[in-house]
């Protein structure tokens, strides 16, 4: 049964649902508990911090208490938050999505979607360091937040999008960045850093700079099938034949992404987690270019 249908149109931040409780015509949650309200209907199920797109709006919640009128009414302060948590809710129900099919052999053997990276060698996830002197932000593996409720945004979410020409872009942060590979160096081990997507001037689904794009060679299927499928297993090639690799083989929190010559051990392989398709209009299109 249908309960509810998502959307995302002017300039929402993503697909989103309204929502309120009414009786007579009069709204009976004030959306409390990490809302700001003393009591709720709503049964909590993660700090509203946890909600990137919801982070700012939440701390103005807590300075304006009463940015929810005491009539139980809902004004434009209140209501991002709100979607934000119930989206979330949504997908707390009904789990992951069920990845499509993949296609090994292909251009583009990987289906589009948001995924967790996680090097096979160490149970770790790819994620986004944020830049600090000398370093830019840049890829390092990290413990599994094991939080679903961040589908969109999180620093360890990873849009793969497909390339027209072969090969597919990571977006991190849907925020327009991609996984480049660090720019400058001439001789040893150069890092994945994270820069701003260099697609051309109208053309979403392409890269300037072959440091953007990266090809998936197929190395063995992951374990389960449909919502518990764990997430094939992939080679991350570099323009110029080389692997992604996590920094000598170790299994720490805090090592390093970097570009390596291919030599088949663990710490170069990547399982492909799915999580769910891409949020994203321009996203969707760069896939059904491809087939997808």
């Amino acid at each position: 049964m249908r309960i509810a249908s998502i959307g995302s149109s002017g300039s929402s931040f993503g697909p989103q649902v309204h929502f309120e409780v009414r009786r007579n015509g009069q709204v009976l949650d004030r959306f409390a508990g990490p809302l700001c309200q003393p009591e709720s209907f709503w049964v909590p199920k993660a700090s509203a911090r946890s909600l990137r797109p919801a982070v700012s709006d939440y701390e103005m919640c807590e300075r304006n208490a009463n940015s929810i009128a005491r009539d139980g009414s809902i004004n434009e302060k209140s209501m991002k938050p709100i979607l934000c948590m119930f989206v979330f809710l949504l997908t707390a129900s009904t789990g992951l999505a069920q990845q499509p099919a993949p296609r090994p052999g292909t251009a583009h053997p990987l289906p589009p979607g948001v995924y967790e990276i996680r090097p096979i060698h160490a149970d770790m996830c790819l994620t986004v360091m944020p830049d600090g002197w000398p370093r830019v932000p840049h890829l390092s593996q990290r413990p599994c937040t094991r939080d679903d409720s961040t589908v969109f945004l999180s620093e360890q979410r990873h849009h793969v999008i497909p390339a027209p020409g072969g090969g597919y872009f990571i977006q991190v942060n849907t925020n327009s960045q991609c996984a480049t590979v660090a720019r400058g160096v001439v001789f040893g081990p150069a890092s994945i850093d994270v820069h701003m997507c260099d697609t051309s001037t109208g053309e979403a689904c392409s890269a300037n700079t072959a440091d953007q794009i990266f090809r998936l060679v197929f190395s063995q299927a992951g374990p389960g099938v449909g919502a518990n499928h764990v997430g094939d297993v992939y080679e991350i090639r570099t323009a110029n034949n080389e692997c992604w690799d996590i920094q000598s083989g170790k299994s720490d929190a805090g090592v390093d992404a970097i570009r390596w010559a291919c030599n088949g051990q663990s710490n170069q392989r990547f399982r492909f987690r799915y999580i769910t398709s891409l949020p994203h209009r321009e996203g969707l299109a760069c896939a059904a270019r491809v087939g997808w």
